[in-house]
C-alpha cells in the first residue's frame, strides 16, 4: 500500500472482488455490474474464421484441457436423458429449460441461466447467446452455449469428413457468425487468455475452445455418452486461470483516499468501476476496468491501450496489453524501442518496461490452437501468439485531435521522420502506418507527432526468406495498393518495403483530410467515397483471402479523388497533390506508341523517364519528411485558409435494389403515359434504362 494511504476498510468496487467484476450487460454478466463507457475498436470487423478452425477432436482429448476430478465418470441421468426430451421440442426456446436444469444438476460450482431474452451489444454488434454459464461464487461469466434445432445450422458438419473445413450454406455461416461474436465479446469484455463455448443440437453437442490464434472444436458428442458431463464437472472444479481468466489482473485494495486520488489521475473520478492492479516484473500499475473493450476480432493481437497509474512514481503512463506474434522476424516491442533509442531515432515515446506475461511454462498466456492443428496434421498456417505488456509514456492527444491542418501535416512530418530514421539508422521498418499509431503531445507549446506501436515492425537485416510472411501486416485502409491486390499466378509473396510505408502515409493523409478538413464533397457522398477507396474488398472464394477493388489503384494513378474533393485548405491540397504526383508512378503504365508518330514517341519517352526518376526519388527514406517540411515552410501556400479541424458527418445513403429501381421506373413511365394520353399527347415516354446498363450502387461481393 502506498505510504499516503490511511487505515480503513479496503475499497475495490460493489462487484465481487475475484477474479474480476462481471461485464456490464445481462448476457455477459449478472445485473448490477459496472458499465463500459469507452469502447474502441482495435482490429478488423468480425468475419468467418477461414483457416483458423481446428478439428474435430474427440471429447476425451478435449477434456484433457482441464484437470481430472474425483467422481467425474459417475453417470449423470439428467444429461443422458436430454435427447429424448429435446427431440420433440419446438420452437427452440422450449429446449433451454431442460438444458439448464440438466447441466445445473451436474455442476455444483457453475450456474447455467437462460439469457436469450437479454441482448446486449459489443462494439455495436448485438450479442444474444441462449445460455450463459457463471461461477456461482464470483458471478463471473465462464462460458456461453448456443442452441439450434436444425443440424443444417452446424458450421462444423463438413469438418467431420474433411478436417478443418467449414460447412457451406447460409444457415451454417450465420451460426458461425453468432458463436464467433459471442466468443469475441467474452474475450473482449474481460481480461481472458481463452474462452470455452458450446453448440447444442437435439441429439448432440460440440465444445469449443477459442484463443487469439483460432478455435478448436470437438466431434459430435452424444448426450448419452460420458464426455459432456465430464467436461462440465472439470470446468466446475477448474481454477480461474484454467477456465481462461487472466489472473495477472487482480483487484487493487486501497484506502478510500488513495482510490479517489488514482481515479482522479486516470480521469475516472466519478466511476465506480473496479480498480485493477497489473504487475510487470517488480513494478505495479493500476487501471480502471471500464476503459475499453478488447478487439472486435476473435483472433489477432487484441491490443488494449490503457491509461494506467504507476504506483512507484505516482505518474500516469500508457499500459499496452496485447498478444504479440511469435516469429523469428518479430522481436518484443520493448527490444525494438531499445534499438531505436540506441540509434537516436526521435519522435518515438519513452519506454519504461516491457515483458511477456507469465512464465515460459505458463501455457495459458501462449495460444494453443496451432498445437492442436499439428496433432491433427492439418495443413494450415497458424500463428502462435504470446501475451505481452509494455509500459510507455502517456501521449495525451490522438492524431484526430489536431487543431489546424498545419498541425496535422506537422505531426505526419514528425512521424515520417521517425520512420525514415528507423529505416536508415536502425534498419527497422514499421509496417503499420495508421491513424491509431500516430499520437501527439505538446512540446514547448507545439503539438508534435510520435510514431508508436512498433510491435509488428520488421528487422530489415534479416534475409528475405524470413521477412516474407503469408499474412499481410498493417491496417487495411492504409496498406499499399500492391500488397492488397490479387497476385498473379505463381507470384511469390510480396515483402513489405520502405516505400510501401511511405504510400501508407499518403493514404492516411487522404483519409484524415476527408474526415476532418473542409472540402467540396457533399456529406451524403462521403461515406460511399470512404467505403470505395479505403474499406471495400472482395474475398476469393477459393483462398478466403481478401483483396481490394480497382478504385484505390485508379485514384492513386489519376489523383481524381483529390480534384473531386476540392480541399478548401491550400496547404492540405498542395501536400496531397505533391505526394500523389510521385507515388502514382508506382502503378502507372505507359504503352509504347506505334511507329511513325514522333510526337507521341517523344511524350512516351518523357513519361517513362519521369516514372524512373520518381521511383528513384522514392528510394530516399528522407524524401517524405523533407517534402512535408518544404510544404510547411512554403510561404506561397496559405496554411491559414480554412485551416481549422472539423468533423465531417458520415451519412448513410439510401440503398435501392435494381428490382426496386425498375419497378419505380415502370410506375413513373405508366403514370406519364396515362397523363400523355389524357392530354391528347401522342409522344411516347422514353424507355427506362435497364439495370444491366448501369453500375449497381451496391457491390454484393464487397466486404465491409
Amino acid at each position: 500500500m502506498a505510504e499516503n494511504s490511511t487505515p480503513s476498510t479496503p475499497v475495490t468496487s460493489n462487484s465481487p472482488p475475484l477474479p474480476r467484476t462481471p461485464s456490464p450487460n445481462p448476457p455477459l454478466a449478472k445485473p448490477g455490474s459496472t458499465p463500459i463507457v469507452n469502447i474502441r475498436s482495435q482490429s478488423a470487423p468480425l468475419n468467418s474464421l477461414p483457416k483458423r478452425v481446428v478439428g474435430p477432436v474427440s471429447g476425451a482429448d478435449f477434456n484433457e484441457l482441464l484437470p481430472k476430478v474425483k467422481g467425474e465418470d459417475s453417470p449423470c441421468k439428467e444429461i443422458e436423458g436430454l435427447t429424448a426430451q429435446l427431440k420433440e421440442l419446438k420452437p427452440e426456446p422450449k429446449m433451454y429449460e431442460h438444458l439448464v436444469d440438466a447441466f445445473n444438476a451436474s455442476c455444483s460450482k457453475l450456474l447455467f441461466e437462460d439469457v436469450h431474452n437479454s441482448p446486449t451489444t459489443f462494439h455495436d454488434i448485438e450479442i444474444k447467446p441462449d445460455i450463459n454459464v457463471y461461477d456461482r461464487k464470483t458471478e463471473r461469466l465462464v462460458a456461453n452455449l448456443e442452441v439450434k434445432i436444425q443440424e443444417s445450422c452446424d458450421p462444423f458438419d463438413l469438418g467431420d469428413q474433411v478436417p478443418g473445413r467449414l460447412q457451406p450454406g447460409t444457415e451454417a455461416k450465420r451460426t458461425l457468425g453468432q458463436i464467433t461474436s459471442y466468443a469475441t465479446a467474452h474475450q473482449g469484455s474481460f481480461f481472458q487468455t481463452h474462452v470455452f463455448s458450446a453448440l447444442i443440437f437435439p441429439t448432440y453437442l460440440r465444445f469449443m475452445r477459442w484463443d487469439r490464434s483460432g478455435v478448436v472444436y470437438t466431434k459430435k458428442l452424444p448426450f448419452s455418452g460420458p464426455d459432456i458431463a465430464i467436461f462440465f464437472r472439470r470446468l466446475s472444479a477448474a481454477s480461474p486461470a484454467q477456465r481462461g481468466c487472466d489472473t495477472t489482473a487482480v483487484p487493487f485494495e486501497c484506502s478510500a483516499k488513495q482510490s479517489r486520488d488514482i481515479r482522479r489521475e486516470l480521469g475516472r473520478l466519478r466511476s465506480k468501476a473496479l480498480l485493477l492492479k497489473i504487475s510487470i516484473d517488480n513494478e505495479d500499475y493500476v487501471i480502471s476496468e471500464d476503459q475499453e473493450h478488447g478487439s472486435v476480432s476473435p483472433i489477432g493481437r487484441s491490443t488494449r491501450c490503457l491509461k494506467a497509474y504507476r504506483l512507484e512514481t505516482r505518474a500516469v503512463v500508457l499500459l499496452k496489453d496485447t498478444w504479440r506474434v511469435v516469429s523469428p522476424s518479430l522481436k518484443p516491442e520493448h527490444e525494438i524501442y531499445a534499438k531505436l533509442n540506441e540509434r537516436n531515432v526521435t519522435h518515438i515515446p519513452e519506454v519504461y518496461q516491457g515483458a511477456d506475461v507469465g512464465s515460459d511454462t505458463d501455457l495459458h498466456h501462449l495460444t494453443q490452437t496451432a498445437v492442436w492443428a499439428a496433432k491433427l496434421n492439418l495443413n494450415i498456417s497458424l500463428r502462435t501468439l504470446r501475451h505481452y505488456r509494455i509500459v510507455l509514456e502517456y501521449l495525451e492527444y490522438k492524431l484526430e485531435e489536431f487543431e489546424t491542418t498545419a498541425q496535422l501535416v506537422g505531426a505526419l512530418r514528425d512521424a515520417s521522420l521517425a520512420h525514415s530514421k528507423a529505416v536508415t539508422d536502425a534498419k527497422v521498418l514499421h509496417r503499420d502506418i495508421s491513424v491509431g499509431n500516430i499520437m501527439m503531445k505538446r512540446v514547448d507549446g507545439v503539438l508534435r507527432g510520435y510514431l508508436i506501436d512498433w510491435d509488428l515492425s520488421l528487422d530489415m537485416s534479416l534475409p528475405d526468406t524470413v521477412a516474407a510472411q503469408d499474412e499481410r501486416t498493417g491496417t487495411w485502409q492504409f496498406i499499399a495498393v500492391r500488397l492488397l491486390e490479387r497476385p498473379k499466378a505463381g507470384e511469390e509473396p510480396l515483402i513489405q518495403n520502405q516505400v510501401d510505408d511511405v504510400e501508407s502515409f499518403f493514404h492516411l493523409a487522404m483519409w484524415m483530410a476527408l474526415r476532418y478538413t473542409s472540402h467540396g464533397l457533399p456529406n451524403i457522398d462521403l461515406r460511399t467515397v470512404l467505403d470505395d477507396n479505403f474499406d471495400a474488398a472482395y474475398r476469393d472464394p477459393d483462398t478466403e483471402r481478401a483483396y481490394i477493388t480497382r478504385t484505390r489503384r485508379l485514384n492513386m494513378i489519376t489523383g481524381d479523388l483529390i480534384q473531386t474533393a476540392n480541399f478548401s485548405n491550400p496547404g492540405m491540397y498542395s501536400v496531397l497533390n505533391a505526394l500523389q504526383g510521385i507515388l502514382c508512378e508506382r502503378y502507372s503504365f505507359y504503352k509504347e506508341p506505334a511507329l511513325g508518330i514522333p510526337a507521341k514517341r517523344t511524350a512516351w519517352e518523357l513519361a517513362v523517364q519521369g516514372k524512373a526518376e520518381a521511383l528513384k526519388i522514392l528510394e530516399d527514406p528522407l524524401w517524405l519528411p523533407n517534402l512535408l517540411d518544404a510544404q510547411l515552410d512554403n510561404k506561397s501556400i496559405s496554411w491559414e485558409t480554412n485551416a481549422k479541424r472539423q468533423i465531417n458527418p458520415l451519412i448513410t445513403p439510401a440503398k435501392f435494389s435494381a428490382a426496386a429501381i425498375a419497378v419505380s421506373s415502370q410506375t413513373s413511365s405508366s403514370k406519364r403515359k396515362s397523363e400523355n394520353q389524357q392530354s391528347g399527347n401522342s409522344r411516347l415516354p422514353k424507355a427506362s434504362r435497364t439495370s444491366g446498363q448501369s453500375t449497381p450502387h451496391d457491390n454484393p461481393s464487397s466486404e465491409r
